[in-house]
Order: structure tokens, then C-alpha cells, then sequence
């Protein structure tokens, strides 16, 4: 069925993470002693974080440092589960937001990454998200000329 050239980007997409984590956590130490964030942050040749200040606190690179090695680790599991699947994405969105914004040289694969998560979300809930926000421009004062277009019952 047409669902399977879906699923494939699914997998792969999903490949992404299970194959990487393992690969950062036996090839840098600074991934398991919480020091991998701070290093990129205060790096010169990667980031773009202007209050590098911000982050000469311990406990606050390795809060990012952890939360991003259980983000990665728990994505391809907790993708597949429908009622985890929404947060999942978000969280992973936001998460390769925040890099492309912090550190320099990544941010086409994480703006990248970003646009590949949509593929995990039923298009019967994108036309519904769409279909609330067509109603609160129009509500809150955006003419009908202005709003979105009419959505199309074709599927891409």
C-alpha cells in the first residue's frame, strides 16, 4: 500500500538517532561525564550562543547534555506509540531548533531535521491543526481575504 514509502522515511528518519547515540557515547567521553554541551558552547569554532556566561554553570550543560543523550535515545522508541508520537515530535523539533540557534555549522541539518518530523504526524491531524489556526486568524480580527487558503481533501 502507499503507506510504506511513509513508513520507510519513518525508519529512517528514527535510524538517525538509534545509530548516533551509540556512536557519541562510545567515541567522546564528554557525552557520559556531562561536559559535551559546555564544550560546544564555549567553543570557538562552534557556537553562536552570544552569553556563553550563561553556561559556566555545571549542573546546567550537563541538564543539556543528558536531556539531549535521553532525547535521542528515547525518540525512535516513543515515536511509534500514537499517544506519544505528538510530544515526541515537538520536543525533537525544539530540541534541533535550540541547536540550530546555539551552534554554528549545523544549522541546515537540524532545519533539516526539523522538516522530517512532519512525516510522523497523520495528515488528518496537520489538516485539523491548520483548520484551528484558519479560525483563530479569522477570530482575532484577520479578514477571510487574508486567511489561509481552503484546505484540499487531495493528499500529497
Amino acid at each position: 500500500p502507499m503507506i510504506w514509502s511513509t513508513r520507510l522515511m519513518q525508519v529512517m528518519i528514527a535510524c538517525v538517532y538509534l545509530f548516533s547515540l551509540p556512536r557519541k557515547l562510545t567515541s567522546d567521553v564528554a557525552w557520559l561525564n556531562g561536559d559535551a554541551f559546555f564544550f560546544a558552547v564555549v567553543s570557538d569554532h562552534w557556537s553562536r550562543w552570544p552569553w556563553k556566561w550563561m553556561f559556566f554553570h555545571h549542573w546546567l550543560w550537563a541538564l543539556f547534555t543528558y536531556g539531549a543523550i535521553a532525547a535521542e535515545g528515547l525518540f525512535p522508541i516513543v515515536v511509534w506509540f500514537r499517544r506519544t508520537r505528538v510530544p515526541a515530535v515537538l520536543l525533537m523539533a525544539v530540541f534541533q531548533i535550540m541547536i540550530a540557534v546555539m551552534l554554528d555549522n549545523v544549522a541546515f541539518f537540524s532545519m533539516s531535521m526539523v522538516t522530517t518530523f512532519w512525516v510522523f504526524i497523520p495528515g488528518e491531524t496537520s489538516r485539523r491543526w491548520v483548520a484551528t489556526a484558519k479560525r483563530r486568524l479569522v477570530r482575532h480580527g484577520t479578514s477571510q481575504s487574508n486567511a489561509l487558503p481552503p484546505l484540499s481533501n487531495s493528499t500529497v
